[in-house]
């Protein structure tokens, strides 16, 4: 036979081949779970919705706040979601700070969720975020007379946005037993300190390197000097002239020194406690910072700080954790310390006697578990985490 043929004779072969491949189910196709008939955006909604923020004070008209501040409000609907259908829990996530209302979708986690529904991992829930970010970095979920009432905005003015606001194009299984909580850094000291404070609204908080104690500020004043290009002793026309250009990219010691400024030391308005004390006073940005010149901790700014940790809340309502199912996880390693922090929450559970459910996570060699690294991963535990606890039965 000459070569020719059996080089034709061949390529006949190997069509044929290929072609009864092709005709095979391919393993490895999933459902296109996300094509919902008539909706857009993959099953997310935003929803813009003004809130009765503050009185008019100086922090907002410097920022062009407004008292009728809008928030924005993302949520995830499950793939079996129609409007006005069977109605769902709902897992509430807070950012972390220099996030928004988007952290935890740039992270993907309607594609997680809906992986992970489709795998039978998790039942179907619905996954709410909304924008509680500052010029600054982030309201650390507090309430303060200069930047606004963040706390109260998020468990209360948000929670019947969604639940009543929008109950013609959502149903949510009104109960405790079906509503939860969690959040990142920022976000997992705000989803612990809410769910200590609001006992009756969720029955489940996760918290992933809950930044709840600020007793290591301290090891982070270095850096931001050095980002400040700042050497001590400090000269007071320096010490006044932070420079704030650039802050997410450049500066994110910085960043975290305002944000942490702005809700746990404003500086007090005229006629106020504190008001004569300028040592750590930065006039045009209306804040107190809790080091001074010298670079070391002043104790009066630094004080505030700590009692604006979770340690307080903790002790007072420890009780409430009996009936509220608790997950915590902790990094190897955070460039603002935050899983130190997040240690020092794990040691306030322990000394108030409240049970938590533990996890720890690193990173590799050359990408460490720096923050925002690894939200992607770790929220397939916590979906998995909240799945367990909410109740699908009104």
């Amino acid at each position: 036979m000459k070569k020719s043929k059996i080089l034709y004779i061949g390529f006949i072969l190997v069509a044929l081949i290929l072609i009864g491949c092709s005709e095979r189910e391919n393993p490895a196709d999933f459902p296109k779970i996300n094509e919902r008939e008539g909706l857009k955006n993959d099953g997310v909604f935003t929803y813009p919705r003004a809130y009765s923020a503050i009185e008019n004070h100086a922090g907002w008209e410097f920022f062009n706040f407004t008292e009728s501040k809008n928030f924005i409000s993302k949520i995830y609907t499950p793939p079996s979601f129609r409007i006005q259908s069977t109605p769902y829990p709902i897992l509430y996530l807070l950012h972390d700070f220099e996030g928004d209302e988007n952290y935890y979708f740039t992270k993907m986690v309607h594609r997680i969720a809906d992986s992970l529904i489709y795998e039978e991992e998790i039942n179907e829930f619905y996954i709410a975020s909304i924008d509680a970010s500052t010029p600054y970095g982030g309201s650390w979920y507090v309430n303060n007379e200069f930047f606004g009432w963040f706390e109260t905005m998020v468990a209360e003015q948000w929670l019947d946005f969604i639940e009543v606001t929008l109950a013609d194009q959502l149903r949510i299984i009104d109960n405790r037993e079906s509503r939860g909580i969690g959040g990142f850094g920022m976000g997992g000291y705000g989803a612990l300190k809410i769910a200590a404070k609001y006992p009756g609204v969720f029955s489940s908080v996760s918290a992933s390197n809950p930044a709840g104690s600020f007793q290591h500020i301290e090891d982070l004043i270095p850096m931001m000097l050095e980002e400040q290009g700042l050497s001590t002793p400090i000269s007071p026309d320096d010490y006044q002239d932070m420079d704030t250009t650039n802050l997410l990219t450049e500066k994110p010691y910085t960043l975290l020194f305002f944000s942490l400024a702005q809700a746990f030391s404003p500086h007090p308005e005229e006629g106020e406690p504190g008001y004569e004390d300028s040592t750590t006073f930065v006039t045009f940005y209306g804040i107190d910072l809790p080091f001074d010149y010298n670079g070391n901790i002043y104790q009066p700014i630094y004080d505030k700080w700590h009692t604006n940790g979770l340690d307080d809340v903790l002790t007072q309502n420890a009780g409430v954790f009996d009936s509220i199912e608790v997950y915590i996880e902790v990094s190897d390693t955070n460039q603002f310390l935050f899983h130190h922090m997040a240690e020092d929450v794990r040691m306030m559970l322990d000394n108030n006697g409240i049970n938590y459910s533990y996890d720890s996570y690193s990173g590799y060699e050359g990408y460490s578990a720096f923050n925002q690294r690894f939200v992607y991963d770790r929220l397939v535990e916590i979906l998995k985490f909240h799945s367990r606890y909410l109740e699908e039965d009104m």
